[in-house]
């Protein structure tokens, strides 16, 4: 358990804010003056809409550039933005920076987690809330989402700066995140769902079988069945696979390797031949199993 400790980062299972909490001096903004999509529209568009946005801050205020990339240690963006910001906020209060102070990210995810303040629950946005907190008696803070690789100068330096610093040896490894660590089994879970597992159920040479041939919707469903494994016979108990026992036999489960064995037929006569499956499967009576 102790090691377990050692390599997850503790996270508070009910938010440290209370209902009677307040930012009044903090403003965050997930969104230019006008709706964006990064995705769908040019950069060109994306970067006047971000340059409209900093010019009409105040001459005055202190404009601070946030950035943070993924490294060979196991942080990732959004671990690597709140960070920066974290560093951004110990700046303001070291410095004791009054005024008006925006904060530009170009991580929107994470000015989307902080804008829900009162659900933040991991350590390190605690540690933000509370400086927050601390900020919004003295100072107005914006803390404004922009998008990078648009062509804003101060924007492309922080990225080229936070590059740089993914390649300096880190002599700590902060522990991962309880976010960190479901992102890692989602990525893992997707790339299972691309990558189906490799044995022989899941051969064939088109998506199913039943797609070259040319029969009646119930023997397509038949055929469907028997390729993929899901029978209607099929039930689980306790978690393990049972089938019905084979009506040729009467010895062993009726499983579709079974099925195809009990026949003297193989996995590939459903993709080459699967008239002909279908015609001994009915010639044998087996087809009350699949």
């Amino acid at each position: 358990m102790d090691a377990l400790h050692s390599l997850v980062e503790s996270n508070s299972l009910k938010p440290i804010a209370s209902p009677l909490d307040s930012l009044p001096g903090v403003f965050l903004y997930t969104e230019l003056l006008t709706h964006t999509n990064k995705s769908s529209q040019h950069p060109e568009y994306l970067r006047h809409a971000a340059l409209e946005v900093i010019n009409n801050i105040p001459v005055e205020a202190t404009l601070i550039y946030t950035d943070g990339s993924k490294n060979e240690i196991g942080h990732t963006v959004f671990r690597s933005e709140m960070i920066t910001i974290d560093v951004a906020l110990d700046f303001v209060l070291e410095h004791q920076l009054f005024g008006e102070i925006w904060i530009l990210s170009e991580s929107r995810s994470v000015v989307q987690y902080l804008d829900n303040w009162r659900d933040v629950s991991d350590r390190r946005g605690m540690d933000i809330f509370n400086k927050l907190k601390t900020l919004s008696n003295s100072c107005v803070l914006h803390l404004q989402w922009i998008p990078l690789h648009v062509n804003l100068t101060y924007n492309d330096i922080a990225d080229s700066l936070s590059k740089e610093g993914t390649t300096v040896p880190q002599a700590y490894v902060k522990p991962l995140t309880y976010l960190e660590l479901y992102a890692r089994r989602k990525a893992f879970v997707n790339i299972s769902w691309w990558h189906p597992p490799a044995h022989s159920w899941y051969r064939s040479e088109g998506p199913v079988a039943t797609i070259h041939f040319k029969g009646d919707r119930k023997d397509q469903t038949a055929l469907a069945r028997l390729a993929s494994g899901h029978l209607k016979t099929l039930k689980f108990y306790r978690g393990d696979k049972k089938f019905n026992i084979c009506t040729k036999c009467n010895m062993i489960e009726a499983t579709p390797q079974h099925l195809l064995d009990c026949v003297a037929l193989v996995y590939d006569d459903l993709l080459k031949r699967p008239a002909f499956v279908l015609k001994v499967m009915k010639a044998n009576d087996l087809m009350d199993l699949i």
